[in-house]
C-alpha cells in the first residue's frame, strides 16, 4: 500500500541553516577574553537506510513519515590571562538543543507478527482486529553546562606543570511516544491516547575532575611526563517507560509495574506528563586515571615517545528492572582502556618529507555493549574484556613546487579475549558460562570486535599552482576501510551480515584571489555504494527466556545506512 505523498523518489532530504561569531576583547596587557555563539538548525525527511530486500537500488519501504528537526545553540567563554608567571585558562560553555522526530516502526510489528503471537496478544483485550503498525513520535531536549580552570607554569621551566579543575553538567530530557492510529484509547497510556508505549524520562550525568601533569626535562633531549586525574560521576535517570494499565500485551511493565527503586509501585506523579514514575535510580563511582610519558628529540626533526595510559567512560542505569531492591542489572559500570604505545615523529628532506608512526596495544576491561534484549528491549552490559593491538602511519611528502602528497593508514587487531554470555544470572548480575550459555548467545574469546576494520587508509594528492593574479589547485582523495562485523555475536552477525569494504574518491578544483575563494567539488565521484552501518529493526534473535526463546526475529531483514551517493557542489568563500 502506497500514497503519493509516501512513494515518491529522493525522499530524504536535508536542510541546514547555521551562523556564528567569535569577538576577542584585550582586557588589559595580561588578559583577554572571547566569547562566541555559534547555533544550527537542520530539517531532514525521509531516512537514510536501505533495504536490502528490495530489488532496486537505494530502495526502501516506509509507511508512516520519517522526519527530525533539530535546532541547538551553544554558548561558550573563554578567559586568558597571568598571574605573576602563571597562566591562567578558564573555559566555560552551555549548549541547548532541541529536536522534534517522526519515525515509521512498521517493520517492529510487521516482524513480530510474522514470526511471534504479537497480533494476537496485542488483540486480546481489544477485542476485535485492528492495524497494529506502529510509528514513533519523539522529542529530546539536552542541556549540558560545563566549567574548566587550568593552570600552567612557564613552559621554558625546566620543571613544568599543568593542572585544574572540572565540572560538566548534562541533562537529556526523553520522549518517545510509540502509537498505534486504532488502538482504542481504554488500551492507551493513561493520558496519551492511542499511544502503546510511552517513554518519558529525564536523565542527568554529573562529571567531576581534578587533573594535574608534571614534566621534566632529565636532559635537554630527554622529557618525561606523570599525571592524574581523579574522577567522580554521577548519573540518574528517572520517569516512565511502558504500558498503560489496560495494555492489550498483558504487559507488567509501565502502570502495572511494581518494581521502583522508590516506591512499591507506580503511582507517583508523573515528572515530565507521563502518568507516573517507575524509574528512578542513580550511579556514583571515584576513581583515578594516570597518564606517563618519556619523549627524546634527536634533533628538531626527529623524536620518539612511549606511552603508557588509562583512560575510563562512566557507567549508567539500564530502564528494565529485574527485582527489588536494587537488582543487579539495573546498572552498569564504567569501562576502562590500558594504553601502550610507542611511536615517533621525524622530518625529512629540509621538511620536504614527514613520516610519523605508532604502534600500540590497548586492554580495554568491562567494556560497555549495547544490544536489544527481550521484546527489543536495549540493555547496556560490562561484556568483559577485549585486546586491540594496531598501528598507523602518516606520511606527507612535497616532491616539487607546489604539490603535496598525503598518505595515511591504520591497521587494527581488535578481538574479545574473555568469553562472553548475552544470558545473566538475574541473582547475581554476572553471564553464564560460554559452556552453560544458549548457543545463539555465545561470544567466545578471539572473536572480532563489531564496526571495526581491520584496515584503513587514506590518500591525499594536492596541486596548487598560479593563474594570474589568483592561486588555483587540484585536489583528489581516496579513503578504504575494509569489511567490518556488524554484531558481536556470531550468531547475530551470520543473521544481519558483515557490512562490506569500499573505498571512496573525492575531486576538488578550485581558486582564490584576496579574500574571495571558489571550488568545485565531487564527492563520491565513481558513485560508490557503501555500508556505514546494517542493523535491524527490532531484536535479532530472541532471548533464551521470555515467550519467544530463540526465535529470529528482525534478523531475517536487516537494513543498512549507507553513504552520500556522488554530490556535485560549489564552495564560496569571502573573508572580510
Amino acid at each position: 500500500m502506497s500514497s503519493p505523498e509516501l512513494a515518491k523518489k529522493r525522499f530524504n532530504d536535508v536542510d541546514t541553516y547555521g551562523a556564528r561569531a567569535a569577538l576577542k576583547v584585550d582586557l588589559s596587557d595580561n588578559w583577554t577574553l572571547t566569547p562566541s555563539l555559534i547555533g544550527q538548525k537542520t530539517d531532514s525527511h525521509g531516512n537514510f537506510a536501505v533495504d536490502p530486500a528490495i530489488t532496486g537500488d537505494l530502495s526502501t519501504n516506509r509507511y508512516y513519515r520519517d522526519s527530525i528537526t533539530d535546532k541547538w545553540w551553544q554558548l561558550a567563554l573563554t578567559l586568558e590571562g597571568k598571574i605573576s608567571n602563571f597562566d591562567i585558562t578558564y573555559a566555560g560553555g552551555y549548549l541547548k538543543r532541541d529536536d522534534r522526530t517522526q519515525s515509521d516502526y512498521t517493520d517492529y510489528s510487521f516482524l513480530y507478527d510474522t514470526q511471534t503471537t504479537y497480533t494476537a496478544y496485542l488483540e486480546s483485550l481489544v477485542g476485535h482486529t485492528i492495524n497494529p503498525s506502529q510509528h514513533i513520535e519523539g522529542a529530546d531536549g539536552y542541556r549540558k553546562l560545563s566549567h574548566e580552570l587550568r593552570v600552567t607554569t612557564p613552559k621554558e621551566n625546566r620543571l613544568r606543570f599543568i593542572g585544574g579543575l572540572f565540572y560538566e553538567r548534562q541533562e537529556h530530557y526523553i520522549l518517545q511516544n510509540y502509537l498505534i492510529d486504532q488502538l482504542p484509547t481504554f488500551n492507551s497510556v493513561t493520558g496519551w491516547p492511542q499511544t502503546l508505549w510511552l517513554t518519558d524520562q529525564i536523565r542527568v550525568d554529573r562529571d567531576y575532575a581534578v587533573f594535574g601533569e608534571l614534566s621534566f626535562d632529565f636532559t635537554p633531549k630527554l622529557t618525561g611526563t606523570v599525571g592524574y586525574r581523579f574522577f567522580r560521576y554521577d548519573n540518574s535517570l528517572d520517569g516512565f517507560f511502558g504500558f498503560g494499565v489496560n495494555n492489550p500485551l498483558g504487559s507488567s511493565t509501565g502502570e502495572n509495574s511494581t518494581v521502583a527503586k522508590r516506591g512499591a509501585d507506580c503511582v507517583h506523579p508523573g515528572i515530565l506528563g507521563g502518568p507516573c514514575v517507575d524509574l528512578a535510580n542513580e550511579v556514583k563511582k571515584n576513581g583515578s586515571t594516570p597518564k606517563f610519558n618519556l619523549t627524546y628529540k634527536f634533533d628538531d626533526d626527529h623524536m620518539v615517545y612511549a606511552t603508557v595510559s588509562k583512560g575510563f567512560r562512566p557507567g549508567g542505569i539500564n530502564r528494565r528492572l529485574q527485582a527489588p531492591p536494587d537488582p543487579p542489572l539495573a546498572t552498569y559500570g564504567p569501562d576502562f582502556l590500558k594504553n601502550y604505545e610507542i611511536g615517533f615523529k621525524t622530518s625529512w628532506m629540509n621538511n620536504h618529507l614527514r613520516f610519523n608512526g605508532a604502534f600500540f596495544w590497548e586492554d580495554w576491561n568491562n567494556f560497555q555493549f549495547g544490544f536489544l534484549g527481550q521484546n527489543s528491549f536495549t540493555v547496556i552490559r560490562n561484556a568483559g574484556s577485549a585486546r586491540i593491538k594496531g598501528a598507523e602511519q602518516e606520511i606527507e611528502w612535497a616532491p616539487a613546487q607546489g604539490l603535496t602528497i598525503r598518505a595515511g593508514a591504520t591497521e587494527l587487531d581488535p578481538k574479545l579475549t574473555k568469553d562472553f554470555c548475552y544470558d545473566t544470572d538475574t541473582t547475581t548480575g554476572q553471564p553464564f558460562p560460554i559452556s552453560t550459555c544458549v548457543p545463539y548467545n555465545a561470544v567466545p574469546s578471539g572473536t572480532q570486535l563489531p564496526t571495526t576494520p581491520k584496515f584503513k587508509g587514506d590518500m591525499t594528492a594536492r596541486y596548487t599552482f598560479a593563474i594570474g593574479e589568483a592561486q588555483a589547485h587540484l585536489q583528489g582523495a581516496y579513503v578504504y576501510q575494509g569489511s567490518s562485523r556488524s554484531q558481536l555475536s556470531p550468531a547475530a552477525n551470520a543473521l544481519i551480515g558483515t557490512q562490506p569494504a569500499y573505498g571512496i574518491f573525492d575531486f576538488a578544483g578550485g581558486l582564490s584571489k584576496g579574500n574571495f575563494s571558489a571550488e568545485l567539488f565531487v564527492d563520491n565521484v565513481f558513485d560508490k555504494r557503501a555500508e556505514l552501518f546494517r542493523f535491524a529493526e527490532c531484536t535479532i534473535i530472541g532471548g533464551s527466556t521470555g515467550l519467544f526463546p530463540g526465535v529470529s526475529i528482525c534478523g531475517q531483514k536487516p537494513l543498512a545506512n549507507i553513504n552520500t551517493p556522488r554530490m556535485f557542489g560549489l564552495r564560496f568563500g569571502q573573508r572580510f
